[in-house]
């Protein structure tokens, strides 16, 4: 009898150090973890119900960092085929049409003085046969900025921020870390967004939140 393997993932990695170069490579079969809304219509008209569906998706890319004594460059790039994305064409059937991607992301980690940790990074996400009716445009690119720093040996601080190149869409993320008690941490934080409502991040602008939490680690 045969055997049913959808659910299934699998891969390959490979990875080499050479010259300080820590390089590696994959191929990646698996369910998406971001679900993809297809559409149905109902029989009122004008009426629409979505359904989260997460489909098989096949990824290859490769990662690459080098430490230039307090500067360590990383970089990543993954080819993804198999993805919907949904589109503003009433028209379609289902609302989603398959578009492969190109996703790359290149950064720098900075050692700074007093226990301070700087990290600069831009990122790009390519549509290839890009539809005219997607959200996204044909090239998204972004960067993104976290600044860690140690307060005292058991507090420490950090901020980070990520926007759009393409639109005035972005996310700020302050947060504070205590480690009161050994195996013990308390985290206060806020996630503040903006942008327009397709976007990214200002899709969620009415959804500004502030939180906390406590771990017990063992």
């Amino acid at each position: 009898p045969s055997r049913k393997l959808s659910n299934s993932n699998y891969g390959l990695r490979l990875s080499t150090l050479s010259n300080g170069w820590d390089i590696s490579g994959f191929a990646y079969s698996s369910m998406d973890i971001s679900p993809t809304f297809y559409r149905d219509a109902v029989s009122s008209p004008g009426t629409f119900i979505y359904e989260a569906r997460h489909d098989r998706i096949h990824q290859y890319g490769g990662t690459l960092a080098k430490d230039f004594g307090s500067v360590v460059l990383k970089g990543e790039a993954v080819y993804t085929r198999g993805r919907k994305f949904n589109v503003l064409r009433l028209s379609d059937a289902d609302g989603v049409v398959p578009q492969n991607t190109l996703d790359w992301a290149l950064g720098l980690d900075f050692t700074l003085p007093a226990d301070t940790r700087l990290n600069v990074q831009v990122f790009e996400r390519d549509y290839f046969s890009h539809d005219p009716d997607l959200i996204s445009d044909k090239r998204e690119s972004g960067y993104s900025l976290l600044i860690n720093h140690k307060l005292t040996d058991r507090l420490e601080a950090q901020a980070m921020w990520i926007a759009s190149l393409n639109r005035t869409d972005w996310l700020f993320r302050p947060r504070v870390t205590w480690n009161f008690e050994k195996n013990w941490r308390l985290a206060v934080g806020a996630d503040v967004f903006k942008g327009q409502q397709l976007g990214l991040f200002g899709r969620y602008d009415g959804n500004d939140r502030v939180y906390s939490e406590v771990r017990y680690s063992f």
